[in-house]
Parts: C-alpha cells; structure tokens; sequence
C-alpha cells in the first residue's frame, strides 16, 4: 500500500478523456495510471456546486486543476466523464456524519447517518447515498443529481436503486 502527498503539477500527468464532452483531457495523479486498486473513501457532504458529493465528486481530488471543471466546463458532466478515466474498483461512503448544508467546506448543519455504504458501482453507492437523508432540507434521488445521472448516461452503473440487489447489515 502506498500513500503520496501530490501537491505538485509534477506528480500529474495529462491524460486523454475518450468521447469526452466537456473533457477532452485531464490532469491526474501519475500513481492512479498504473495501481494494483484503487480505493475511493469518500465523506458524504452536501456541496454548493454540484448539490452532494460522494464517491464519483471525490474523485476530483485526484486531478490538477479543479478550478476547470467549476469556471470552464459543465462540471456535472466532467465529474461524470472524469470517472471514465479514474475507475476505483471499490468505494466506501462514509455518511456516518455528513455535512447536510454548507458544504464543502462548511460551516453547516450535519447529521448522524451512521451509515457506510460500500460497492463497486459508482453510480449505484453514489443514487444511493443521495436518498439517505434530505441535503439542503430537500429530498431528492441519484437521478435527479446532474453528475449522477450524467455517468449513468455513459454506461457508468445503475441510478435506479430498484434495479439493484442492496444488502442492509446492522451492526
């Protein structure tokens, strides 16, 4: 296991983001180009942007120049087309506690979820989250969040959770 600070432009390389829209290339991390897993551990929050971010915002960490997708791209549509590049092979959403207004950097109200959700479906971790609690006092679903319904649109994984086999564990 191997952890870095990637704090500078050199630790980044530009890769291309085929059929991308809104992308056509991208800044990543150089250690995301050649792992043995990637394992995303998103916190769930609420995010003045993007409405939540979860596993597929987070992924957003992992690149250059963020500023891109917030001042010259769609950016619903760049987090989608960032996780054709960036493919974790498991997530686990921490909503134990989630920033539920004023995200991301707060301050806000939040809220005990207790709750961990894990797959290996972005799309489908992401929908889910979505329905665990009201962000910004509004209820809503994954398909009704633009960057959701934008990766679920590029083949991505499943919005719908009445498609999917979920397993509920209680601790």
């Amino acid at each position: 296991m191997s952890f870095i600070l990637i704090d500078k432009e050199r630790y980044f390389s530009e890769v291309p983001v085929p059929n991308g829209k809104a992308l056509q290339k991208v800044a990543v991390a150089r250690e995301l180009l050649t792992p043995n897993v990637l394992i995303n551990l998103p916190v769930a929050k609420s995010h003045s942007a993007a409405g939540v971010a979860f596993g597929m915002k987070n992924l957003m960490g992992l690149v250059w120049d963020r500023g891109y997708f917030h001042e010259h791209a769609d950016l619903h549509q760049a987090i989608a087309e960032l996780s054709t590049v960036i493919k974790p092979k498991l997530i686990i959403l921490d909503a134990t506690r989630a920033l539920m207004t004023g995200g991301p950097g707060g301050p806000g109200k939040t809220r005990q979820l207790d709750t961990i959700v894990a797959g290996t479906d972005p799309v489908a971790v992401d929908s889910y989250a979505t329905g665990l609690a009201p962000w910004y006092d509004k209820t809503f679903t994954g398909r009704q969040v633009k960057y959701i319904l934008a990766a679920s649109q590029l083949g991505l994984g499943q919005v719908d959770l009445d498609k999917l086999r979920i397993a509920k564990l209680n601790a």
